[in-house]
């Protein structure tokens, strides 16, 4: 089992006060980061005021790997960005799969009648990487720099213990650094806000509980053509404040036309509380139950072909 840390300071800003001054701190911030004579929100788009269509954009990455022969081994990865934008909203939908399946050859030969030996050949086949995720979020811009967002997610990941974990959720954002038309690709954006959570295990007991996300995403034009971005985020389960997840991810990419791009990535994902699987012990009285604990680590590194239309 994990071994609980040590506790915050006590007094005001504590645990489930610290998301709430957070958002407020970022609503203060949004009058001096919005700069002298913006007005109060966006001017409307002639076509969202009249019901016209959104800008669409979708960019997809897939990588694979395929082995046959003496071994057969599958490594795919999949992510997926849609979204639709009008002047002062936005709709994002991300997918992610990766699946990676191996099957190890096992030969022996059975000499039980030394006079006819028999030759045995067997496939063990198994998922040693399965994970699947998908999350929605609605943004509205209030001004240039400031918003509020509304967001649900799904994931999936067996191999690591985890069965489901579906939250929804909201908050408001702000928007610190803004390339503007000279560096459209230069950003960075912050997130804060409340969700709840619903989350089952491979084994054991579900849970529900409220909590606190963190985020902030980034991207920077190094060249012409190559761009850096990524993102992390941070969530605290309000019922129990050691149990806290961070993802994080980092990416370059280099466009090789208006359509597709070569992208090297990195994602870390980190439990503080990870996943555990107990073995009752069938003599209950005789001794204690035996308990595995998941790694509280996983990371990706991925190399993949980019389709952006």
């Amino acid at each position: 089992m994990i071994g609980v840390g040590r506790q915050g300071p006590r007094g005001l800003w504590t645990g489930k006060t610290r998301p709430l001054g957070l958002l407020l701190l970022i609503a203060a911030l949004s009058g001096p980061l919005a700069g002298a004579g913006e007005s109060p929100s966006p001017t409307p788009d002639p076509a969202e005021a009249t019901g016209g269509g959104p800008q669409w954009n979708v960019v997809t990455a897939l990588g694979m790997v395929s082995v046959q022969g003496n071994s057969r081994s599958t490594n795919l990865s999949l992510t997926s960005h849609v979204s639709a934008k009008w002047a002062v909203t936005e709709l994002e939908l991300k997918l992610r799969a990766i699946r990676v399946e191996t099957s190890q050859r096992k030969i022996s030969a059975d000499f039980t009648d030394p006079t006819q030996p028999v030759l045995n050949l067997e496939r063990d086949r198994g998922l040693t990487t399965e994970e699947y995720g998908v999350r929605t979020q609605l943004n509205r811009t209030v001004s240039r720099r400031l918003g509020w967002f509304v967001s649900g997610s799904w994931e999936q990941n067996r191999p690591a213990g985890l069965s489901s974990r579906a939250a929804v959720g909201g908050g408001l954002s702000l928007l610190l650094i803004d390339g503007g038309e000279s560096k459209p690709k230069d950003s960075l954006r912050f997130e804060a806000g409340f969700d709840g959570t619903r989350e089952v295990p491979v084994t054991g007991e579900s849970k529900s509980y409220f909590g606190t996300r963190m985020a902030m995403k980034f991207g920077r034009a190094l060249t012409a053509t190559t761009d850096f971005h990524g993102s992390l985020e941070v969530l605290e389960n309000l019922n129990d404040t050691e149990d806290l997840r961070v993802n994080a991810e980092t990416a370059v990419s280099t466009s090789i036309n208006n359509h597709l791009a070569l992208k090297v990535s990195y994602t870390l994902n980190y439990d503080r509380q990870p996943q555990v699987k107990v073995f009752p012990n069938p003599q209950g009285d005789l001794g204690p139950d035996v308990v595995f604990t998941f790694d509280e680590v996983d990371t990706v590194f991925s190399t993949s072909l980019v389709m952006k239309w």
